[in-house]
């Protein structure tokens, strides 16, 4: 990913102008996935043509790996 630009950090944006959670969205979006009581149904095949993943396999591993390293905090 691109280093953000100073009017791309204040707007909120990555460096490819892609909106970026704030932290009180990306903590809320946290402690949603923390206590789901049960298995989402997720299209890993959107996930990865909408975030420019190779594949669904790399989506969720790549979702997977940093959300189970918070879930154990």
């Amino acid at each position: 990913m691109p280093p953000k630009t100073a009017k791309a950090a204040a707007a909120g944006e990555a460096g490819d102008g892609r909106k970026q959670p704030t932290a009180q969205e990306a903590f809320l979006f946290y402690t949603i996935i923390k206590n789901m009581k049960g298995k989402p149904e997720i299209d890993w095949n959107s996930v990865a043509v909408d975030a420019g993943f190779k594949n669904a396999e790399t989506a969720k591993v790549s979702f997977i790996v940093p959300v189970t390293n918070i879930v154990r905090i």
